[in-house]
């Protein structure tokens, strides 16, 4: 797909530095495209079916507390797989105990991270930084913004 002839891309990728004292560890995120590895590990939760009596066709329950909770897990795991699959856009980044074939073990990044003497507001630093590659920040809306507005006063002068 190509906008005003200018084809378009994935977004670049997002440094995230974390300093410890003198050393710097550079983490990189990038922007997940393609979900299909998630989709065929891990099926999205179907409500159950409800039939009454003279009802041609059932209705999904989807105010049941066990699949909200059910879509709730769901989107826990999603986002953990993201976070990982993200990362892997660091050099030589390699997950000992998440396997992206088995759900149960995408949280362990977490972990893995705090294995590495990560504290919590460094976690949290790159998890931001995977939400940053991975959807729209305010400050990559301003910076849009303003490119846009400045080219647009760039074409009124010429």
């Amino acid at each position: 797909m190509k906008i005003a002839g200018v084809e378009l891309a994935a977004p670049d990728n997002v440094i995230i530095p974390i300093i410890r004292g003198g050393t710097e560890i550079i983490f990189q995120a990038a922007c997940v495209v393609d979900f299909s590895e998630f989709e065929n590990v891990l099926k999205a939760p179907e409500p159950k079916i409800r039939t009454k009596p003279g009802d041609t066709v059932g209705k999904p329950i989807v105010d049941s507390a066990e699949f909200k909770t059910a879509i709730n897990e769901y989107s826990s795991s999603k986002v953990a797989w993201m976070v990982c699959k993200s990362l892997l856009a660091t050099k030589d980044l390699e997950w000992e105990t998440v396997d992206f074939s088995n759900p149960e073990t995408w949280i362990n990044y977490e972990a893995e991270l705090k294995g590495i003497s990560l504290n919590e507001y460094q976690i949290s630093k790159l998890v931001t930084g995977v939400m940053e590659a991975n959807g729209l920040s305010e400050s990559r809306v301003a910076e849009a913004k303003a490119r846009f507005l400045a080219s647009q006063q760039e074409v009124a002068s010429e």
